[in-house]
């Protein structure tokens, strides 16, 4: 049973949770207005889950640290001083509140701007956007936030030209930015040395 939490099971819950949250999220939005649904309470309802999920997935992964290393006489000690806890800590937990912090800023960035640029937003595209921070997390944020602006440009140019429709709001930016940050952040983070702000 250990082996397969410390296996299979922390290989492919990431690929899982990364692949389903992202989808529901993206479906919500779009079919909105055919489910006749609140965007807004789904979003955070989703957004919740996938904060629950990290911290599950951190606590697990916090326990079985413990538990391999009081396997060896030589790790056991590890488990009996502050080590543990501070190795835990910056690998499993800082990168989560970290995100959570950005993800909330970033939160209260647009509620600010939709307080004085209303027009760029409807129901519920605010938490929309805590979402997919809270989602990409970091460091993909730094990947995340200029590609926000690259898909409005995109798909505000798509409207005009398509539908003849001169502005667009942040919903579809926001989606078509987590999907290009989901597929190429990686390795836009690498290619530009981003990686030393990895936690």
């Amino acid at each position: 049973m250990i082996n397969f939490f410390a296996g299979s099971f922390l290989i492919w819950l990431p690929k899982i949770a990364y692949f389903v949250f992202p989808v529901l999220g993206a479906a919500f939005y779009i079919w909105r207005n055919s489910l006749k649904i609140d965007l807004k309470k789904w979003i955070l309802f989703l957004s919740s889950g996938f904060i629950l999920y990290r911290v599950l997935e951190a606590a697990l992964k916090t326990g079985l640290q413990r538990y391999l290393w009081s396997l060896d006489s030589f790790t056991k000690i590890w488990t009996e001083t502050g080590y543990w806890l501070d190795y835990s800590y910056r690998r499993f937990w800082l990168n989560l509140l970290v995100s959570l912090f950005i993800a909330f800023i970033f939160f209260l960035i647009l509620k600010f701007l939709r307080k004085y640029k209303d027009r760029f937003f409807e129901d519920g595209e605010v938490e929309l956007g805590f979402f997919t921070a809270l989602l990409l997390g970091w460091p993909k944020f730094l990947f995340f936030a200029p590609m926000v602006f690259f898909s409005v440009v995109v798909i505000s140019l798509a409207r005009q030209i398509i539908y003849k429709k001169i502005y667009t709001t942040l919903g579809y930016p926001f989606l078509l930015a987590t999907l290009i940050t989901l597929i190429f952040g990686d390795e836009v983070l690498a290619l530009f040395n981003l990686g030393v702000f990895k936690i």
